[in-house]
């Protein structure tokens, strides 16, 4: 079986509810926008964008008649949305992570601070952010890190285990001890 993924691009999906009832009844369309990858050859991974067209939250896979059935491509919403707003959050990352490098707290915890603001749960973005609170021993602001990243599904996921290995390496070097 085929593991790859393939970016697909954007594709919204059209959400009908019923407000009221008898002859105050409405109906309504509400449109919600996902970023989509191909996995293997027939199932989709669908993840909906937040507010700044950044992929983000928990995704679902879907067979290939429920995708089709349900979702739409927005032809350009990739090209105009979302892989600047990805490209400018991976840009924020990064300058974090080579101003951390340098010894440079407050100008890594200003580049993650804008990359959270991008993506609040950005399992990268607050691993950061926890690695340069935990070297300034802000303790109250690394508890709450700690604890949004706990929560996260995406931190444990195979691509980010290194990275949060790393981190906890910090905290126990810091002294720290990860609670649940």
């Amino acid at each position: 079986m085929d593991n790859s993924k393939e970016v697909l691009g954007v594709y919204s999906q059209n959400i009908k509810t019923n407000i009221g009832t008898g002859t105050t009844a409405q109906k309504s369309i509400h449109k919600t926008y996902h970023y989509v990858t191909r996995v293997g050859n027939i199932k989709y991974h669908v993840q909906p964008l937040n507010d700044h067209d950044i992929p983000s939250g928990i995704g679902t896979i879907l067979k290939e008649k429920k995708f089709i059935a349900e979702y739409s491509p927005e032809l350009y919403y990739y090209q105009r949305k979302t892989l600047p707003a990805l490209k400018s959050l991976k840009a924020k990352i990064d300058d974090g992570e080579k101003a951390f490098e340098k010894g440079n707290l407050d100008e890594a915890e200003h580049a993650f601070a804008g990359a959270l603001l991008l993506d609040p749960e950005n399992p990268k973005a607050n691993l950061g952010m926890g690695t340069v609170q935990c070297t300034k021993q802000n303790y109250d602001k690394l508890n709450e890190i700690i604890q949004r990243l706990l929560n996260m599904d995406a931190v444990f996921l195979e691509g980010q285990r290194q990275e949060f290995n790393i981190f906890a390496i910090s905290l126990r070097k810091n002294k720290r001890m990860m609670k649940r």
